[in-house]
């Protein structure tokens, strides 16, 4: 009995060390813990935890099937035990873990999940898709699985059934920058299906084709790689083939809007309306424009038509509900019943939005005086107040939120962005791993960690988030950039261009991914400036690609 006290210390004490990110003394206790009791499967699995952040995947593995042996009913263990066959990308060896423990329990969306990611890994796009449907089907108001499912349609070229899963993703999370993102691509891939696949973007042989689709796809394959200019005249020459397709004058119109010409944009925005004026993604992409020129009421108007012809996109109507806003239309968008707790909420949503985190920080207030017991009031006056450079008055909001609802991963990564922003970032840590429990599916939690990790100079852990980060969502770019600098860092360069390549594929518009990778270019063998770029990467780790969360 005595001993089994012992053990239970040894492995309270590995616990914390965990949870300050000291792994290594980690393992030390659970292995003694292990030794008085070595029939516990739980020490075998934070030990394989502890493991996982090292990088040491295989002998992960070693303990998640210890803990198995002992205990081969939990179905987390066998997910766990996949994660780490993902990392070392043996995807054919982790599906059956998935598959294992989706037998023992096929209600937990997240084991559906892991399988369809791992899947999409091995270029099974289709049936991924059928795991993403399984895993919507058990929770229809998780993102993630929208995300997910729209990034493995695009795979397959369906680009309109992709953009009503990101739609679907926006809708449920209205600030996630990936789904909107990715959206945009997905319209710009559209005709990509139904022209000639076998058309190079470097190939300028057919520059004189008679075949608008031709001209149409060598334009949105230039777009793709940040060559506007260039995309412009090929849609011209489309359109002066055949100007009786909209899509083209589309085409032409979001690229002008890319290069901030808007009047010239709303002008080609028009002439795909006139051609067909039952799309209603013209009609969004023309209140999108209009937004741009601050002509907010002709904005609600575009966005009026295109809910007239399809109501059940809710992208649409939360972007009238802004132009409402910003065209000063308060009584319409905050309802009749300006003084109850979510119109004030609401309101400083939107203030907080337009960067005007003081006059946000009122409206919260005015709701939480209605209506205390709302964490959601008390995180995002919190996130003003850290906007506003308040992190320790911030911190108590989210100390807040989290008293009233401890079980949401958010408000543990908000208190966690405000610690680190006041350098506190073993204790950000701790956070981070909080929402990392509550939801282990969180991209984003995984990469904040990251970031936490390399700023106190633990590059190969924070690799290990990034890792973790790209698994979940491989179609953000940001986390092969975050983990290509931290590879320079520990003066991997060939490996960190990869990464970098890897950004620039995704999204090209970016110019630092372009910057970082010239920089690891720099230090490989041969290069005779390897000791001033290298300081250029160290301090890189501390730039804004790494302060810039998602």
């Amino acid at each position: 009995m005595e001993s089994n006290i012992e053990a239970e210390d040894y492995s309270k004490k590995g616990i914390e060390l965990i949870n300050l990110g000291k792994y290594q003394e980690a393992i030390i206790c659970l292995d003694k813990a292990i030794q008085i009791n070595p029939n516990n499967d739980l020490y075998h699995s934070l030990k394989s935890h502890a493991l996982v952040n090292l990088g040491k995947h295989q002998e992960a593995i070693l303990c998640y099937d210890r803990a198995i042996q002992i205990n081969p009913n939990t179905g987390q263990y066998h997910c766990n035990k996949g994660f780490a066959f993902n990392a070392l990308e043996k995807y054919e060896e982790a599906l059956p873990c998935f598959d294992r423990a989706i037998e023992i329990n096929p209600k937990n969306g997240g084991y559906y999940l892991n399988k369809g990611i791992t899947l999409s890994c091995l270029d099974n796009h289709e049936e991924a898709i059928v795991c993403y449907d399984q895993a919507i089907e058990i929770n229809p108001e998780n993102g993630v699985y929208y995300l997910k499912k729209g990034v493995s349609l695009e795979m397959l070229d369906k680009n309109h059934e992709a953009m009503l899963c990101y739609d679907r993703a926006i809708q449920i999370n209205p600030s996630d920058f990936e789904s909107h993102s990715n959206k945009v691509r997905a319209f710009m891939n559209l005709n990509k299906s139904q022209e000639d696949s076998e058309i190079s973007s470097d190939d300028d042989s057919q520059a004189n084709s008679d075949d608008p689709s031709y001209h149409s796809k060598r334009g949105v394959e230039l777009v793709n790689t940040g060559r506007c200019k260039e995309a412009l005249i090929c849609f011209d020459r489309a359109i002066k083939i055949n100007p009786k397709n909209g899509d083209y004058h589309m085409h032409r119109s979001m690229t002008l809007g890319f290069l901030g010409k808007n009047e010239e944009a709303l002008i080609s925005s028009d002439k795909a309306i006139q051609i067909n004026p039952e799309n209603s993604e013209y009609h969004y992409t023309k209140g999108l424009i209009l937004e741009n020129l601050d002509k907010y009421q002709e904005a609600v108007v575009s966005y009026d038509r295109a809910i007239q012809i399809n109501p059940n996109n809710e992208s649409y109507h939360k972007e009238r509900m802004l132009a409402l806003l910003c065209a000063g239309e308060t009584q319409e968008f905050f309802g009749t019943n300006t003084n109850s707790a979510d119109s004030h909420f609401n309101k400083g949503l939107s203030l907080k939005k337009e960067g005007k985190n003081q006059e946000a920080i009122v409206c919260f207030d005015q709701a939480i005086q209605i209506n205390p017991e709302k964490g959601d009031y008390h995180s995002d006056k919190g996130v003003a107040l850290k906007n506003l450079g308040k992190c320790k008055e911030a911190i108590l909001c989210f100390d807040k939120a989290i008293q009233i609802n401890p079980n949401k991963g958010g408000y543990h990564s908000n208190k966690g962005l405000a610690l680190a922003h006041l350098g506190k970032f073993q204790e950000a840590i701790v956070c981070y791993d909080q929402a990392i429990k509550i939801d282990p599916s969180s991209a984003k939690y995984q990469s904040n960690k990251g970031i936490a990790l390399g700023k106190l100079g633990k590059y190969k852990e924070a690799i290990v988030c990034y890792d973790k980060a790209i698994q979940i969502n491989p179609a953000y770019a940001e986390y092969y950039c975050r983990k290509g600098i931290a590879l320079s860092n520990l003066g991997k360069y060939q490996a960190a261009v990869l990464c970098f390549d890897k950004a620039i594929k995704i999204n090209p518009y970016n110019g630092s991914y372009y910057t970082h990778k010239e920089i690891a270019m720099g230090n490989l063998p041969g290069s005779s400036d390897e000791a001033d770029e290298s300081d250029q990467a160290s301090s890189d780790q501390n730039s804004s690609s790494q302060n810039s969360l998602p």
